[in-house]
């Protein structure tokens, strides 16, 4: 081996082996679904304000099965069936939604990746709003190589669990568009201060 082969596999391992820990804060449990006291079409109406400034759940825009341009993949899987035809999907492009309120590498939160699917079951007079999570991923770092076709360092990403977090800021955003936030239980944050 050379000296130059030498010294890039050097660096190389030393870029590679250096890994930071991640760090997760203590587990919290927030629900993740909530009957709201009100009928089917009023509390959709109240999800879909998310789709709208001011009112956007951190920037997502909203899908429904009446759109016709389906460009994600998992919204079309889930449209695909007859149960989830009034449902919403929320997305961000691909892009991140924020900082995750959990996930940290040396003190410092990480960007979240996700997206929700929110199933409505009507139930009497009532509806049960569920916030199910689609692929929750956080960013670690960049990629080493350049890729195409723009030839730049993707996000390397890497998928976690869902904290229940971002779940039930959803249902009282839903609940504070039906007038009832003050009504839900408070939510539980995670406790950061073991976080370093």
């Amino acid at each position: 081996m050379t000296k130059h082969a030498s010294v890039i596999f050097v660096g190389l391992v030393f870029i590679f082996g250096c890994s930071e820990k991640l760090q997760m804060s203590a587990a919290v449990n927030n629900p993740t679904s909530f009957v709201f006291p009100f009928p089917q079409d009023t509390v959709i109406s109240s999800a879909k304000r998310m789709g709208n400034y001011p009112h956007k759940y951190r920037h997502m825009s909203i899908l429904t099965a009446k759109d016709t341009a389906f460009f994600n993949r998992n919204a079309r899987v889930i449209f695909a069936l007859k149960e989830n035809l009034n449902d919403i999907y929320l997305h961000y492009f691909g892009g991140q939604i924020g900082k995750s309120y959990s996930y940290y590498i040396d003190g410092e939160r990480l960007d979240y990746y996700v997206e929700f699917h929110i199933h409505f079951i009507p139930k009497g007079d009532s509806t049960e709003a569920q916030i199910n999570v689609i692929e929750p991923r956080i960013a670690v770092g960049t990629e080493f190589l350049p890729s195409l076709p723009h030839l730049v360092r993707e996000i390397k990403t890497r998928r976690v669990s869902p904290t229940t977090v971002e779940e039930y800021e959803i249902l009282l955003h839903i609940g504070e568009g039906l007038g009832i936030k003050d009504k839900m239980p408070p939510i539980a944050y995670p406790d950061t201060s073991s976080i370093k």
